[in-house]
């Protein structure tokens, strides 16, 4: 037997093979699609079920609307001057769900107020700060993040509690106003987080400071 006749066989015997390849795979398909056609109607409702239930996105179930975040002045007084040192009480309340973790986004006006320090109330939570240019001109956000602690095992319940400080530095006179920014179910601004990661926030709370 000589090279050419060698490489003939060899032709041969890969055609053989793919075309067994291909007759079984029409064969398993045909039998699929028999079998397909058999199935009761009733498992073949049950089998779209099943594969909707894992294709198509659940919607989550929206929290109800309860919790309030609110701000109280720690300092005595009712009027300020220039350089005076401000202290706010950032408060929250669950109305009885178990929290773990919050924003808090307190708008001023940065000609007026200069954020000089924040400091977490609540042990067993990690705090973040970011002080940035609000999307309304003038002003300025300061974005207070607390976080459940990797080490806190269990979630907290909030009932009109302090959970963090603010302090101001008063710079020059006028209405000086510190709101809560918030939009129910908008997660971009103030929000207080259940356990199903639900934001649960309902009510925010501002103040408005006198400087002479």
């Amino acid at each position: 037997m000589d090279m050419e006749d060698d490489k003939e066989i060899k032709n041969k015997m890969l055609l053989t093979g793919v075309l067994s390849l291909i007759g079984i795979v029409v064969v398993v398909g045909a039998i699929m699609y028999v079998a397909q056609r058999k199935l009761p109607e009733k498992y073949k409702t049950q089998e779209k079920k099943l594969l909707r239930h894992f294709v198509e996105p659940v919607e989550p179930t929206p929290a109800p609307l309860t919790g309030i975040l609110g701000m109280q002045v720690k300092t005595a007084k009712t009027t300020y001057v220039k350089g005076d040192v401000v202290v706010l009480t950032v408060s929250a309340d669950s109305k009885g769900d178990q929290i773990t973790g919050y924003d808090a986004v307190l708008r001023y006006d940065p000609t007026l107020l200069k954020v000089d320090k924040v400091a977490s109330l609540v042990e067993g939570i990690d705090m973040y700060q970011t002080d940035t240019a609000a999307d309304v001109p003038g002003l300025n956000d300061l974005v207070v993040t607390g976080i459940q602690s990797i080490s806190q095992e269990d979630p907290f319940t909030f009932t009109n509690s302090p959970i963090a400080e603010v302090t101001f530095v008063v710079l020059k006179a006028g209405n000086a106003n510190v709101d809560m920014v918030f939009i129910p179910n908008h997660t971009a601004d103030s929000n207080l987080m259940n356990t199903q990661t639900q934001d649960i926030l309902s009510e925010v709370q501002g103040i408005t400071l006198q400087i002479k």
